[in-house]
């Protein structure tokens, strides 16, 4: 009896995750605001690192994704007939820091309608978020 309960003991701590093995994510939520339209049809196009990373399409219903800590993300909202927007989100965080989650994110883009004759440009991210030492959490920026 005594050496059932040992093995299981030793198969019960091999399955426990040690703190080096915990790979936190950065939960957020996404949602799309169309300025004098509807909430169908709109486009986020992420790349994390400069690289393609995911495409998610919005149809009124707001998205929620988990990101890699200490990474870098672009994410690009358009809709046709609309002003395409680029945010950043920066998750690096600080030593130590990696051994606590951390809330929910809820980040909320408006698109405004094209107007005819302005020029508008898009490809630099008008804001976003990232860790703040004096605040200890992550907050939002804009540029």
């Amino acid at each position: 009896m005594k050496r059932v309960l040992f093995l299981f003991s030793l198969l019960l701590m091999m399955h426990v995750p040690t703190s080096a093995q915990v790979n936190f994510k950065l939960p957020l939520h996404i949602k799309l605001a169309f300025i004098g339209g509807d909430t169908l049809d709109g486009i986020v196009k992420i790349k994390k690192k400069g690289g393609s990373y995911k495409e998610v399409k919005f149809n009124g219903v707001d998205r929620s994704l988990d990101l890699d800590m200490n990474s870098y993300y672009l994410i690009e909202c358009s809709k046709k007939g609309f002003v395409t927007k680029v945010v950043y989100i920066d998750t690096r965080i600080p030593k130590g820091r990696d051994q606590e989650a951390f809330a929910k994110v809820t980040m909320t883009i408006e698109l405004h309608k094209e107007e005819n004759n302005v020029k508008v440009d898009t490809s630099k991210p008008v804001g976003g978020f990232k860790y703040i030492d004096a605040v200890g959490d992550f907050d939002t920026m804009k540029n």
